[in-house]
């Protein structure tokens, strides 16, 4: 496991230095849907997602997932990344690295057979996210993305993957 995210790591790396520039403009703006895994319950997710680009490679990035219950645990998750985005040679495609800070609620859910009650305990986490992404822009006004990230909270590590699509202005 180490090796092949030492590989993705000096992949993505060797891609931002031969990038020659971002194909995303200042100021734009996007808003979208994603769908997703969620490492820490198995389960998929569902969120929307925001951003706005403040330079040619720096934009902020704001998301909001919601972790369907498995495993008698769900999660609701608030997250604010900062992408460095590059463009990929002539194609409209753009790859990014990201960093970011992560709130999430992690709601245990405990059957309780004698009562017939659902009970919930709920932790709060912050932490920090790591990552990277790659989207492609299939009109002027379309994007879809696809991203990876790790998320750092203390006894609740958690890795996610999703595909987005977005509307750009």
């Amino acid at each position: 496991m180490k090796k092949s995210l030492y590989i993705f790591w000096t992949i993505i790396a060797c891609i931002i230095i031969c990038a020659p520039e971002a194909s995303a403009q200042r100021g734009q703006k996007t808003l979208g849907l994603r769908t997703g895994y969620n490492t820490r319950n198995d389960s998929p997710l569902a969120g929307i997602s925001f951003s706005y680009q403040f330079s040619d490679h720096v934009r902020i990035a704001p998301n909001a997932d919601y972790v369907f219950r498995h495993n008698n645990t769900d999660a609701f998750s608030l997250n604010c990344n900062m992408h460095f985005p590059w463009k990929l040679g002539a194609l409209p495609m753009n790859i990014y690295p990201l960093i970011g800070a992560n709130y999430t609620q992690w709601s245990m859910h405990h059957a309780d057979i004698a009562v017939s009650d659902d009970t919930s305990s709920r932790i709060n986490r912050f932490g920090l996210n790591l990552g990277g992404g790659v989207e492609w822009y299939a009109t002027s006004t379309f994007k879809i993305a696809a991203e990876g990230k790790f998320g750092w909270l203390k006894d609740f590590n958690t890795g996610v993957i999703n595909i987005g699509i977005a509307y750009v202005f």
